[in-house]
Protein backbone atom coordinates (compact mmCIF):
# COMPACT_ATOMS: atom_id res chain seq x y z
CA UNK A 1 0.00 0.00 0.00
CA UNK A 2 0.88 3.56 -1.31
CA UNK A 3 0.16 6.53 1.19
CA UNK A 4 -0.81 9.70 -1.50
CA UNK A 5 -1.00 13.30 -1.03
CA UNK A 6 -3.67 14.94 -2.45
CA UNK A 7 -4.61 18.74 -2.54
CA UNK A 8 -7.94 19.91 -2.55
CA UNK A 9 -9.93 23.35 -2.02
CA UNK A 10 -12.06 23.37 0.56
CA UNK A 11 -14.87 26.17 0.52
CA UNK A 12 -13.24 28.90 1.94
CA UNK A 13 -10.50 28.61 -0.68
CA UNK A 14 -7.58 27.24 1.27
CA UNK A 15 -5.34 24.42 0.20
CA UNK A 16 -6.18 21.07 2.63
CA UNK A 17 -3.70 18.29 2.69
CA UNK A 18 -5.29 14.64 2.86
CA UNK A 19 -3.93 11.70 3.25
CA UNK A 20 -5.62 8.37 1.32
CA UNK A 21 -4.20 5.11 0.74
CA UNK A 22 -4.01 3.59 -2.79
CA UNK A 23 -4.14 -0.18 -2.94
CA UNK A 24 -1.90 -1.83 -5.53
CA UNK A 25 -3.31 -3.40 -8.37
CA UNK A 26 -1.82 -4.58 -11.52
CA UNK A 27 -3.50 -5.33 -15.56
CA UNK A 28 -4.82 -8.74 -15.63
CA UNK A 29 -6.30 -10.12 -19.36
CA UNK A 30 -8.67 -12.33 -20.44
CA UNK A 31 -7.87 -13.74 -23.70
CA UNK A 32 -10.64 -15.48 -25.31
CA UNK A 33 -9.07 -18.56 -27.31
CA UNK A 34 -11.73 -19.01 -29.55
CA UNK A 35 -13.27 -15.67 -30.70
CA UNK A 36 -9.34 -13.84 -30.07
CA UNK A 37 -11.21 -11.04 -27.66
CA UNK A 38 -9.16 -9.44 -25.07
CA UNK A 39 -9.97 -8.00 -21.55
CA UNK A 40 -8.16 -6.07 -20.10
CA UNK A 41 -9.11 -5.34 -16.00
CA UNK A 42 -7.14 -3.50 -13.49
CA UNK A 43 -7.46 -5.40 -10.49
CA UNK A 44 -5.75 -5.77 -6.67
CA UNK A 45 -5.85 -9.66 -6.59
CA UNK A 46 -6.68 -12.64 -9.09
CA UNK A 47 -9.63 -13.35 -6.92
CA UNK A 48 -10.53 -9.31 -7.35
CA UNK A 49 -10.09 -9.88 -11.16
CA UNK A 50 -12.22 -13.36 -11.54
CA UNK A 51 -15.06 -10.62 -9.70
CA UNK A 52 -14.75 -7.94 -12.37
CA UNK A 53 -14.76 -10.50 -15.61
CA UNK A 54 -17.69 -12.44 -13.87
CA UNK A 55 -19.42 -8.79 -13.83
CA UNK A 56 -18.98 -9.02 -17.91
CA UNK A 57 -21.66 -12.09 -17.35
CA UNK A 58 -20.39 -13.91 -20.10
CA UNK A 59 -21.92 -17.16 -20.61
CA UNK A 60 -20.60 -19.93 -17.91
CA UNK A 61 -20.63 -22.63 -21.01
CA UNK A 62 -17.98 -20.63 -22.32
CA UNK A 63 -15.45 -20.10 -19.49
CA UNK A 64 -13.24 -22.79 -20.46
CA UNK A 65 -12.36 -20.73 -23.97
CA UNK A 66 -11.07 -17.68 -21.51
CA UNK A 67 -7.20 -17.71 -20.21
CA UNK A 68 -6.24 -15.05 -17.70
CA UNK A 69 -2.76 -13.49 -18.02
CA UNK A 70 -1.20 -11.34 -15.55
CA UNK A 71 1.85 -8.79 -15.56
CA UNK A 72 4.46 -10.04 -13.19
CA UNK A 73 6.98 -7.92 -11.28
CA UNK A 74 9.80 -9.23 -12.54
CA UNK A 75 9.92 -8.95 -16.54
CA UNK A 76 12.01 -10.69 -18.25
CA UNK A 77 15.19 -8.62 -20.08
CA UNK A 78 15.35 -8.86 -23.51
CA UNK A 79 18.28 -6.23 -24.06
CA UNK A 80 21.05 -8.23 -22.45
CA UNK A 81 22.49 -11.53 -23.50
CA UNK A 82 19.48 -14.19 -23.98
CA UNK A 83 19.69 -17.27 -21.72
CA UNK A 84 18.35 -19.56 -24.41
CA UNK A 85 20.47 -18.40 -27.27
CA UNK A 86 23.24 -20.95 -26.47
CA UNK A 87 20.36 -23.89 -27.06
CA UNK A 88 18.47 -22.71 -30.47
CA UNK A 89 20.70 -24.40 -32.32
CA UNK A 90 19.86 -27.51 -30.80
CA UNK A 91 15.84 -26.97 -30.91
CA UNK A 92 14.09 -29.78 -33.79
CA UNK A 93 10.99 -28.62 -35.41
CA UNK A 94 9.63 -31.81 -36.54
Amino acid sequence: MKAKKKKAKCLNGHAETRTETIEPSYPYAFYNKITGVVLYVQAESGDDAMRKFDLCHFPAEHRKDWKVLVEIGSQPDFTGEQPWEDTVDQLSYN
